[in-house]
C-alpha cells in the first residue's frame, strides 16, 4: 500500500467522512510463467467485501464476513490469476472494496506472486491400493517422516481404509514467502489422488 508498492497516495480533502465502494486500478507486467509455476495475488488484508478484476476478468468475489469469520478483513488471503494476465503486455488490476460502516480499503500490501506447482509425479504412488497393502505400492517419495498405517475398523470405502502421518520441514525461503499471504490460524493440507485433491 501507499508509494513503495506502487500504489499513489490520493488526498481526499473533502471534510466528509466517506462510506461505501473504494476503487483501486494499476498496471503491472507480469513475466511468462513456464507450465510448472502459477501467479497469485497475494491480498495482506481487505477492510470488509471486495471484487478482483484483472484484465476485466473477474477472479474474485469475496463477501464479508468471509466463510462466517467477522475477522476475515484482517487476514491475507490469495487468489490463483495465472489464466486472467498477460505476458506480451501490461496487466491492469482492478479492486473494488465496498465497506458502509467505517475504514474501507486495502488495509495491507498487495503483491503478485509466482509460486512453483509440486511435482505430482514425483510424489504419486503408482497403482497403490490401501486394501492389498504396502506390497502394492510401486514408489513413495517422501521428505521427512512418513508413517502409513492400514486401519481395518474405520473405513469410507472398501475394506479398509489407511492413515497417513506426514511430518516436514520448510525451508527459510518458503516459510518467508508464505508468512506474506497466510494468517498463523489457517493451515492447509492438500494430498493427491491420482486426479483428486483430497
Amino acid at each position: 500500500m501507499g508509494r513503495a508498492s506502487g500504489w499513489p497516495t490520493v488526498e481526499a480533502d473533502h471534510g466528509k467522512p466517506y462510506n461505501g465502494v473504494a476503487w483501486y486500478r494499476i498496471r503491472f507486467q507480469a513475466p511468462r510463467a513456464d507450465a510448472s509455476q502459477r501467479y497469485r495475488l497475494v491480498f495482506g488484508a481487505v477492510s470488509k467485501s471486495c471484487r478482483v478484476w484483472v484484465n476485466r476478468n473477474l477472479v474474485l468475489t469475496r463477501p464479508f464476513p468471509f466463510q462466517g469469520d467477522k475477522n476475515s478483513s484482517d487476514r491475507p488471503f490469495e487468489v490463483d490469476v495465472t489464466a486472467s494476465l498477460n505476458y506480451a503486455d501490461h496487466n491492469l488490476l482492478a479492486v473494488a472494496v465496498d465497506d458502509h460502516s467505517g475504514v474501507v480499503g486495502l488495509t495491507g500490501p498487495v503483491h503478485l506472486d509466482r509460486v512453483r506447482l509440486p511435482s505430482a509425479d514425483g510424489n504419486l504412488i503408482r497403482n497403490g491400493s490401501f486394501e492389498r497393502g504396502m506390497s502394492e505400492w510401486q514408489r513413495s517419495t517422501m521428505v521427512g517422516e512418513f508413517i502409513y498405517e492400514s486401519d481395518r475398523e474405520t473405513h469410507l470405502d472398501g475394506e479398509a481404509s489407511g492413515v497417513l502421518t506426514c511430518k516436514g520441514k520448510l525451508s527459510e525461503r518458503h516459510l518467508q514467502l508464505r508468512k506474506k499471504a497466510w494468517h498463523a490460524s489457517i493451515k492447509r493440507l492438500r494430498c493427491n489422488a491420482g486426479s483428486r485433491t483430497v
